[in-house]
């Protein structure tokens, strides 16, 4: 059996070492490279899979990534392919968020031109990164505001921030902030909405879809995938390697 990682991410370059150091058959995966059953690839998180891609690959094999949609889902079913989610771990989930909220506060310091003292954030989105932004944030004394539509993940976020919107509350307040950090993978900013937005804030787009699809902008509109990947690929990777341990148990 052999372990083919795709190369073309850092964190798997590290996790590549870390398996090879510790007795696994590891090689890099080759899009061209002849696969058997028993081979096992293994992809980043935040690995995108299409039908060509999906419908090339043999039954019977098994595949390591992140959140998959439900089209691929039923790929993977028709062809028997085990798929081992890293984003089901709780586990790897928790502090693959905190490497994230590391990026951001990273791009906050370098990719705007006010001290992050100085700013007005804007958190979209109370999920795990969301939630973990907000909780560094808080730490260090910068001011933001954190946006849920859920009732449940309100009342989860005030005990850690009395700065929390609910619902569309926030769109009033949308020139106010200095960065906007969307979390949430759904369009919910009209044309209308956007327009509100302060000339040169900083938006920062970590969810896994571009929201914004509006194409002059007087605002910094910058994608932010896999930011453990770029500002703290070491750490990440032996995140990585610690849950394919656990996914790797059968």
């Amino acid at each position: 059996m052999t372990y083919l990682i795709d190369g073309t991410d850092n964190r798997n370059k590290i996790l590549k070492n870390l398996m090879k150091n510790n007795n696994f058959n590891v090689d890099t995966y080759e899009s061209n490279k002849c696969l058997s059953k028993t081979d096992k690839l293994i992809f980043a998180p935040n690995k995108k899979f299409d039908k060509d891609f999906c419908n090339s690959l043999p039954n019977g094999i098994t595949i390591f990534s992140g959140n998959i949609p439900q089209e691929v889902e039923e790929i993977f079913k028709q062809k028997n392919i085990s798929h081992k989610n890293f984003m089901q771990d709780e586990s790897f989930a928790i502090q693959n968020s905190h490497l994230t909220a590391e990026g951001i506060l990273s791009l906050l310091i370098s990719q705007q031109p006010k001290s992050i003292f100085a700013i007005n954030v804007l958190i979209l989105g109370g999920g795990r990164v969301g939630k973990t932004l907000a909780l560094l944030l808080n730490k260090l004394g910068i001011q933001f505001d954190i946006v849920t539509h859920s009732q449940k993940t309100f009342e989860s976020c005030v005990y850690f921030s009395n700065s929390v919107i609910f619902g569309d509350e926030f769109k009033e307040k949308l020139s106010q902030y200095d960065v906007i950090v969307n979390s949430i993978p759904s369009e919910i900013l009209t044309n209308e909405d956007i327009e509100k937005i302060k000339p040169g804030c900083l938006f920062l787009e970590i969810s896994s879809i571009q929201t914004i699809k509006k194409e002059k902008l007087d605002f910094v509109y910058e994608l932010c995938p896999a930011l453990p990947q770029k500002f703290s690929a070491s750490s990440a990777g032996k995140l990585l390697f610690d849950c394919f341990l656990r996914l790797n148990k059968d």
